[in-house]
């Protein structure tokens, strides 16, 4: 973590998960007591955000081979955030579901965008595996962190008020990431290159067996012998 990269990809993706903690944890609850929806209804809002997150990343990562992904990241982060905050402004099971929806399309865009960073940071490092074990780690402190703090605002103030907080939370990770990361210019943070290019000034080309065949500039000709 004392490489700022590592460290902005590791707190997006922690106060993602902790977004997610929360959605799982208490929207059940909150459907229930403010909506009372029934059990169906409620399964279908938990299954929704991860449903069109999953549809979302195949074109999403289509997308992230072709742009800066600190600006996918970004962007997929600032909609996770309104789409959390929303959460407390529905009315009706549609404005959750709407949320859910809006949840499911940030998540999809920033994920791709952090996981693709964390592949190169890891292959510019020579740490792949700690970078995985590291957003592994985030993923799964995120989950904890997200569900407790929300339990406890849940107690000391309002149901709705959990989802403030989770907002919160993510603009806090997305923060973190842009100074980490969107402050620094590397290479590892945009899509790789489409192939090497040759150059044009080396006055040489490849030759079939050796190391290269003089080229129009070299200044001499092969003699006879």
């Amino acid at each position: 973590l004392s490489d700022p990269g590592i460290a902005g990809l590791f707190a997006f993706r922690l106060a993602y998960t902790a977004c997610i903690g929360i959605i799982w944890g208490f929207l059940p609850v909150f459907a229930d007591t403010e909506f009372s929806l029934s059990s169906s209804a409620i399964g279908v809002l938990v299954m929704l955000g991860v449903f069109v997150s999953g549809l979302a990343q195949t074109p999403m990562g289509y997308v992230a081979d072709r742009m800066d992904r600190r600006v996918m990241a970004l962007c997929g982060g600032a909609v996770v955030c309104v789409a959390v905050l929303s959460f407390s402004w529905a009315g009706s099971f549609w404005g959750l579901f709407r949320s859910n929806l809006l949840f499911g399309l940030g998540g999809g865009t920033a994920m791709v965008a952090i996981m693709a960073m964390a592949v190169n940071k890891g292959k510019d490092t020579g740490a792949m595996g700690s970078v995985m074990a590291l957003m592994t780690m985030a993923h799964s402190a995120g989950m904890l962190a997200g569900s407790l703090m929300a339990g406890l605002m849940m107690d000391l103030f309002t149901l709705r008020g959990a989802f403030g907080l989770g907002a919160l939370i993510m603009a806090a990770g997305v923060f973190v990431f842009w100074a980490c990361l969107f402050l620094r210019e590397d290479k590892c943070y945009r899509p790789a290159a489409a192939g090497p290019a040759s150059d044009p000034g080396t006055g040489s080309v490849p030759g079939p067996g050796s190391g290269s065949v003089p080229g129009p500039g070299s200044g001499s000709v092969p003699g006879p012998g």
